[in-house]
């Protein structure tokens, strides 16, 4: 389902609807949910509900040529699309119409290039604002392959490339530089025999293993153009940004939000499982990688200035968890200084709190320029923003969408809107300028 409110004028028009993918309407159909959730394969009756699902899809009985997956995870804006991702399946387009109406136009074709089983279509792709490229991926974790693509200005799918990776791997997100595409392998590995043998879901991380980062050319059209490097095991979801520096660009700066390992039957965070930003520096030249922690802070959903994606940026944001909480449920926003203060190693990068008012929950917040309606207008500096997050408040079972000031962090928000039903905290949000609502695609 997607939530927005539509802002104009000083009044706000909110609505939800559920994104009409293929699952969703076989559902309808059949009356009933059609299909299993992965926490559905575990022990011997996740055995059953395997050989179930092949032979639902052996008699007819469900149509996966369609996709089967949930366009839930995120959104994105490109070349006039509004696309709803989830990274099992191809995106969905949708439609905002002057009112703030919600509704879904088709399911994204990229052509043959992209009309694999597996292909699909990550929820974290990345738009790089001086090509208006957005470059993606695909990934199916049972095999030990990746396909990179790139949508150029006008949408067109203008290239891609299948990656041969070490092996199986759960990957969430990528980065970008000006140069490069950033992939990733971590040992959270498909394993079905450990269903049985340890009943637990079939994903497991190997700490014994190593994580590897790849550094793949935009054009990369052979394996040995792609440069790995070595870290010892760690997990991450989401990256925050990545630049290179240095003569030829030879230093690659990333930053990511990592864990120590990563348990999937976890619903809580403690010990290693604690979420924390690091900086990875990767030597193009040397061939080698560093990984160290930059804050204190538990958190995740790192946002930045939309427009500085593999550019070089100062300011970073992410949620706030306390340790022990509910993965995904936040307390408030942490502002992160990505130059001098993370790169010093006896200074914490976070350098300023918001926590929401006793009792209040949020989900990730989003940064907004101060002239995103009006570019030519001048900013104060890279923060000089808003950070809108939908907040609910457990006690009154009630739902706001609340602005705070990017650049002040001052815990009293610029403007609070109160929703008429519960809002849940969600993957990721996007914020649309006036500019993008009158020029998106209808067809």
């Amino acid at each position: 389902m997607v939530h927005a409110v539509r802002i104009n004028n000083g009044t706000a028009n909110y609505c939800n609807a559920f994104v009409k993918t293929n699952r969703l309407e076989q559902q309808k159909l059949f009356g009933r949910p059609t299909w299993s959730k992965l926490a559905d394969y575990k022990g011997m009756a996740g055995v059953g509900i395997v050989l179930l699902e092949g032979v639902k899809m052996q008699m007819g009985l469900v149509d996966i040529s369609a996709g089967v997956g949930h366009a839930n995870t995120s959104v994105a804006y490109h070349a006039g699309r509004l696309l709803a991702l989830h990274e099992g399946d191809m995106p969905y387009q949708l439609h905002i119409s002057p009112e703030g109406r919600v509704s879904t136009l088709k399911r994204l074709n990229l052509g043959r290039r992209w009309n694999a089983p597996t292909d699909n279509f990550t929820a974290h792709p990345k738009l790089d604002s001086k090509t208006g490229d957005l470059h993606f991926l695909s990934t199916f974790i049972m095999t030990p392959q990746l396909k990179l693509g790139t949508l150029d200005s006008c949408g067109n799918l203008s290239y891609d490339f299948q990656v041969d990776m070490p092996q199986n791997s759960l990957v969430h997100d990528m980065a970008i530089t000006q140069s490069s595409k950033i992939i990733f392998n971590f040992p959270m590995r498909f394993d079905l025999a450990v269903m049985v043998t340890q009943n637990s879901l079939p994903l497991v991380f190997k700490d014994e293993q190593a994580s590897h980062i790849g550094l793949a050319p935009h054009t990369a059209t052979s394996q040995d153009q792609i440069q790995w490097f070595s870290l010892p095991s760690f997990m991450s979801f989401h990256c925050v940004n990545a630049w290179e520096e240095g003569p030829r660009g030879h230093i690659v700066r990333m930053y990511l939000i990592a864990m120590k390992r990563m348990d999937m039957s976890a619903s809580n965070l403690s010990d290693d499982y604690n979420m924390h930003m690091h900086e990875v520096t990767l030597d193009r030249m040397k061939g080698t990688a560093n990984m160290r922690k930059v804050t204190s802070i538990i958190g995740d959903n790192p946002v930045i200035h939309p427009l500085l994606q593999g550019q070089r940026t100062k300011h970073a944001w992410t949620t706030i968890f306390r340790p022990g909480d509910v993965m995904g449920v936040s307390v408030g926003i942490a502002k992160y200084e990505l130059t001098s203060r993370a790169m010093a190693a006896n200074q914490d990068a976070c350098v300023a709190q918001i926590f929401y008012p006793p009792g209040h929950l949020g989900g990730e917040a989003n940064f907004v320029p101060r002239n995103v309606n009006n570019p030519s207008m001048a900013c104060d500096g890279e923060d000089d923003g808003f950070l809108m997050c939908y907040v609910h408040h457990a006690e009154a079972n009630t739902s706001y969408l609340m602005v705070f000031d990017a650049k002040t962090m001052s815990d009293t928000p610029v403007a609070k809107v109160k929703l008429p039903q519960r809002v849940p905290y969600g993957f990721h949000g996007l914020f649309l300028n006036q500019e993008q609502l009158m020029n998106m695609k209808v067809v």
